[in-house]
């Protein structure tokens, strides 16, 4: 019965020690997780701000694009008087 403690326990504590250095890995990479989660919520936050600023500024060039056609009948019907 011992022989068979000598050979078991070695493997036991080996295969312990295998654990613990994955669950070390394991934590590291859940730590990288979580920050690279941190990272894509303020990237997520940056993308949706400037979609709406280029929105707002699609919108404006649309509002400018037809300013322009209206100053340019009035200044056509203006030179026509003329």
């Amino acid at each position: 019965m011992s022989e068979i403690k000598d050979m078991v326990m070695p493997m036991l504590k080996s295969i312990q020690t295998e654990q613990r250095a994955m669950r070390a890995r394991v934590d590291g990479i859940a730590e990288n997780v979580a920050e690279i989660k941190d990272d894509l919520e303020t990237i997520k936050g940056y993308t949706t701000f400037h979609m709406g600023l280029t929105t707002q500024n699609q919108s404006d060039i649309a509002d400018l694009r037809k300013d322009m056609a209206d100053l340019k009948k009035r200044i056509a019907a203006l030179e026509g008087r003329g």
